[in-house]
């Protein structure tokens, strides 16, 4: 009986070393492998880094290298930078850090350290910063499908060139989403406690908390890397939120356009609620307008029947904000 026990104890030890070897055949193939597209990816990127291989921009990521095994893949900068020379657009921000799965490759997760600065086509210029910035896309061999983006506790601070004027912003949080459909791009923002200044000033708004979905025809091509050609362009607002303390709220959507010089036209269906808050933090954030603001708030209750809340339809023409005939003010052309 002593023989057969021998024999099956060895054949049991052939198929462990068996195994195991097997085990470490894979681990080294699947070791060389990463490697192997680690080192390929680090080259590829130098190599469009080197030769501006990335369509209309020049990006810069100093000290590039790959890193993430066994199970991530991909690469850390020390600062980036991003340029757009046709359009005088540049963008410049911390260390870079890109990771997506080895089974999928395409979509990745992307953590951007501040501070940042932007510079746009006009001269306007945004320097901001944040505790986390967090981005993840979904890219195929056309360019990206998708892109999401969440940050905290980001603060900025904005000179706007059109209006000649420099303001602070901050929000706990704020969040932008992009997904192409088609030839459009279906958008969506959210701010969370948005709050926002006249630099070196007080707070113009109570914490401010909106959110706006919006569709935007032929410009699909933007999260492909392709620029617009030209600023005209058509879309719809299918919601735009505004929430502030007290049970303020405001709501409006609706159809636009923009011109070539860059002005809004568009008719929304509007919602508003809490109208003599709306006029207590409009009076406060413009005073000089308060005989104008006093006028809308009669014009809009009357329209109410007397109510606390109303529903109206806002005409924006070439930037110019009317309703009933009476102007609200004027939007600068993008």
């Amino acid at each position: 009986m002593a023989a057969p026990a021998s024999g099956a104890t060895s054949t049991a030890s052939r198929k462990i070393r068996r195994l195991g070897i097997g085990v470490i055949l894979v681990t080294a193939l699947y070791s060389a492998g990463w490697y192997y597209a680690a080192n390929r990816i680090e080259s590829t990127l130098h190599d469009m880094l080197g030769r501006g291989g990335f369509g209309s921009l020049d990006i810069a990521c100093s000290n590039l290298k790959t890193g993430g095994f066994p199970f991530l893949i991909g690469f850390t900068c020390d600062k980036t930078a991003v340029e757009e020379p046709a359009m005088g657009q540049t963008l410049e921000a911390g260390a870079l850090n890109v990771a997506a799965r080895v089974y999928n490759p395409g979509t990745a997760l992307i953590e951007l350290e501040g501070p940042s600065r932007l510079q746009l086509e006009d001269g306007s210029t945004i320097e901001a910063s944040w505790k986390l910035l967090r981005a993840k896309i979904d890219a195929g061999f056309s360019g990206l499908n998708s892109l999401s983006l969440s940050g905290n506790e980001v603060k900025a601070e904005a000179v706007v060139a059109a209006l000649f004027q420099s303001f602070s912003l901050q929000a706990k949080a704020a969040e932008a989403h992009f997904r192409t459909d088609g030839d459009a791009l279906d958008s969506a923002l959210l701010l969370r406690e948005f709050q926002w200044q006249e630099t070196g000033g007080e707070p113009l708004l109570p914490p401010l908390s909106a959110s706006v979905e919006a569709v935007l025809n032929e410009r699909a091509g933007l999260l492909k890397g392709r620029p617009p050609v030209g600023k005209a362009m058509t879309g719809i607002i299918t919601s735009l939120k505004f929430e502030m303390p007290g049970g303020l709220f405001g709501e409006l959507s609706g159809p636009f356009s923009i011109n070539d010089a860059g002005y809004m036209t568009g008719t929304f269906k509007t919602r508003l609620e809490k109208l003599g808050l709306w006029e207590e933090v409009l009076n406060k954030a413009f005073p000089e307008a308060q005989s104008t603001i006093s006028g809308m708030k009669a014009m809009l209750q009357g329209l109410a029947s007397g109510g606390d809340a109303v529903d109206v339809q806002l005409q924006v023409t070439d930037g110019l904000i009317t309703l009933s005939m009476m102007p609200l003010g004027h939007i600068p052309p993008i």
